[in-house]
């Protein structure tokens, strides 16, 4: 259960054990990205590492849905060419890069955290479902975001699935702890 806190740790020694991206993956995120131990596990929580992961409604290492990935190719990916979500390379550029772009409309509360886990479950859910949240949560912390779900309209299991997802990546996140990044404490 997230709390009404801001935790922030900063992470700048680990171990990468059972790592099972490429290494040229891991170092396109940590080149590429201001919180590579998130964003890698980030991408495990989506496809495993998998470049041709498929879900129902999802393609690729970072997991676009069409309708997103090709939106993201023509406007904030455009430099990255068109919508290729098989293509491990462009999947993570753009799944980094829209995370970034999630992170910078997301609900907020002014701490990292509360930002970070609004656009996680952003990415994962749709930033429009995270808007509905915040017009009816008291604040915008992670907690109230997550409170509210249901009073959105929103499917008992979609909500559950959307309010894991951060916690998910966190629990992924300790593997990646060598790469550096900010973990944020989403449990008590």
């Amino acid at each position: 259960m997230y709390r009404n806190y801001c935790w922030l740790l900063l992470f700048l020694a680990g171990s990468a054990d059972g790592a099972q991206p490429k290494q040229e993956w891991l170092q396109l995120i940590i080149d590429i990205s201001g919180n590579p131990s998130r964003e890698m596990a980030q991408t495990e929580q989506e496809s495993g590492w998998n470049p041709f992961a498929e879900s129902p409604y999802a393609t690729g290492l970072r997991q676009f849905t069409p309708s997103t990935g090709e939106w993201a190719a023509r406007t904030i990916c455009r430099r990255y060419g068109p919508y290729r979500p098989l293509n491990a390379l462009w999947s993570i550029k753009c799944g980094v890069l829209y995370q970034e772009w999630l992170e910078a409309r997301a609900p907020t509360t002014g701490c990292y955290c509360d930002t970070r886990i609004n656009a996680e479950r952003s990415y994962n859910g749709g930033l429009n479902w995270i808007n509905r949240e915040s017009n009816i949560a008291r604040s915008n912390s992670a907690q109230d975001l997550i409170d509210v779900c249901l009073d959105t309209g929103r499917a008992e299991w979609a909500c559950e699935e959307n309010t894991s997802y951060p916690e998910h990546i966190l629990i992924r996140q300790t593997k990646y702890l060598y790469y550096a990044g900010i973990a944020c404490r989403t449990s008590i």
